[in-house]
């Protein structure tokens, strides 16, 4: 990834310093939106099958391959992830959020 240079009023030291603040945060992220992804199969496992489960046509599966992507890959990232799935960026991070989203309310309504 080429980054631009900084305007020359802008100290080099801080630009470094905020990309390795960005590269902690994203790893932060992908490490939580993990445990979440692992939690979240674990109830879809539990509940699948089950009447209250019911999405529409394909949904279920499209929600199982997004989390078990995220799962098998922790240390990509999730325009990688989206790629290997055929999608963009945006659309797996929503699919991903959803299912996780999904999840929390199969088990809360348990």
């Amino acid at each position: 990834m080429t980054i631009a240079p900084a305007p020359r009023w802008i100290n080099p030291t801080c630009i470094e310093a905020l990309h390795a603040n960005n590269r902690v945060r994203t790893e932060h992220a992908a490490l939580h939106t993990v445990v979440a992804a692992r939690k979240a199969l674990r109830v879809m496992r539990k509940w699948a099958g089950h009447p209250k489960t019911r999405k529409p046509a394909g949904m279920f599966g499209r929600y199982h391959r997004a989390l078990t992507a995220r799962v098998e890959h922790p240390d990509a990232s999730l325009a990688e992830i989206a790629a290997r799935l055929g999608l963009r960026k945006d659309q797996y991070s929503a699919r991903l959020r959803r299912a996780i989203a999904y999840a929390q309310t199969l088990e809360a309504n348990a």
